[in-house]
């Protein structure tokens, strides 16, 4: 009886351990990458992780009876896919590229958070991940100064890498603090502000405050007052001492270029970006109602002269309104953008009223996945996104527990 028991827990926690694996993969393999070096066989590793889960996520919804939700994301994505390559010249190959980011990372991600329930398991599978979080920190932070980490952009991708770890671990700590994960807390917002983007501190900042009003929603009148009082005088005591921990952060890591940001005022600074959103936005208004495909903003931004992976990665709208109206054409894009917008602020409530700190924890930090969209990276082939669509599109959803994992 007590195998019995033993193997059917086994059987409930193996798609969650796969859920945290699967989060984390990212970081994982850019901690062996520092210390091994750019070798092609943690790319191979990396992928290997990303199929295999994909197969488990097919052997799951076949035998879960969620099949039909999976073939229907991926037959649409097909023929978005067909559409594009018969409409663009020369962007098969990076249609190709970004299909198998998008049917092995985004679609099982979308899967994961949509299908498995949030609850304590989750949270114990991610706290295996605390010990890896903080030596890929130190790790990082001890090294980026030599080598190729001294000259690319990989405070970008080391600030994101840990973006949604730091978050479970700051609304964790909100919802119920301690001393040692104040500390830790503590400990990651620094190293983000010193040595990470500033995007994540974007991310960090509206999951934060959507955890918040969360909290408020419970409250008594009284009690919001006063937090809200409390909130506001400690947001103004932060930003009087801000050139005080600037400079102190700034000691240990001179070249910041988040902290120079910072303290010039110049977060809002849009690095050429700026220069895309002008060109698409100009070629929306050329006519409203003519789609391009989806990743046709690679091949206007790269001048037609497209490289598969560099083009997925570097020449791409830094935008979701403007990619989703350019691909789709702006008026379908816009419908598309209010079905969104509606379906986050609905399933936004029902999370307020299902009054589940674990989901709302989750919620919030999914949730830096779509703030991401809106200065970085694409829709395409970000699986973060697609946690959040996984559980805006969940919430409120009524299922059978035992029919789920």
């Amino acid at each position: 009886m007590k195998l019995l028991i033993k193997n059917k827990r086994l059987k409930e926690e193996i798609p969650y351990e796969l859920f945290a694996l699967f989060i984390n993969t990212v970081m994982i393999i850019d901690l062996l990458r520092i210390i091994v070096g750019n070798v092609s066989a943690l790319e191979i590793v990396r992928n290997g992780i990303y199929v295999f889960t994909a197969f488990y996520v097919i052997y799951h919804a076949i035998s879960h009876k969620h099949l039909s939700v999976l073939m229907a994301s991926g037959m649409g994505y097909a023929f978005l896919a067909a559409f594009s390559v018969l409409r663009n010249d020369g962007i098969t190959e990076v249609v190709l590229s970004g299909s198998m980011i998008f049917l092995t990372r985004c679609l099982a991600a979308f899967y994961f958070a949509y299908y498995l329930p949030i609850n304590e398991c989750f949270f114990k599978k991610m706290k295996k991940y605390y010990v890896i979080l903080f030596l890929y920190c130190f790790v990082y932070i001890t090294t980026h100064t030599s080598g190729i980490y001294a000259t690319d952009g990989s405070y970008m991708t080391f600030s994101y890498n840990i973006l949604i770890m730091t978050l479970v671990c700051l609304l964790n700590c909100v919802e119920k603090p301690t001393p040692l994960g104040t500390l830790g807390v503590v400990v990651l917002l620094g190293i983000i502000v010193a040595y990470g983007a500033r995007g994540p501190l974007i991310c960090i900042a509206i999951s934060l405050l959507l955890f918040l009003w969360y909290k408020f929603a419970s409250f008594s009148v009284w009690k919001k007052i006063i937090l809200f009082c409390f909130c506001i005088g400690g947001g103004s005591g932060l930003f009087l001492v801000r050139n005080t921990i600037i400079e102190i952060l700034l000691k240990f890591n001179p070249s910041s270029r988040t902290l120079y940001l910072l303290k010039n005022f110049k977060l809002d600074n849009l690095s050429g970006r700026n220069t895309y959103y002008d060109l698409l936005s100009a070629e929306i208004n050329k006519n409203w109602f003519l789609p391009h495909g989806i990743y046709s903003d690679r091949l206007i931004l790269s001048g037609g002269g497209m490289s598969s992976n560099v083009d997925l990665s570097q020449y791409y709208a830094h935008n979701l309104p403007i990619e989703v109206m350019y691909q789709f054409g702006g008026f379908i894009g816009v419908l598309v953008l209010i079905f969104l917008l509606v379906k986050i602020i609905k399933s936004y409530i029902m999370v307020i009223k299902q009054n589940d700190h674990k989901l709302a924890i989750v919620y919030c930090a999914f949730f830096s996945g779509i703030t991401t969209l809106f200065f970085s990276s694409s829709y395409l082939i970000n699986e973060r996104a697609w946690l959040v669509f996984g559980i805006v599109f969940s919430a409120g959803k009524v299922v059978n527990q035992k029919n789920i994992v």
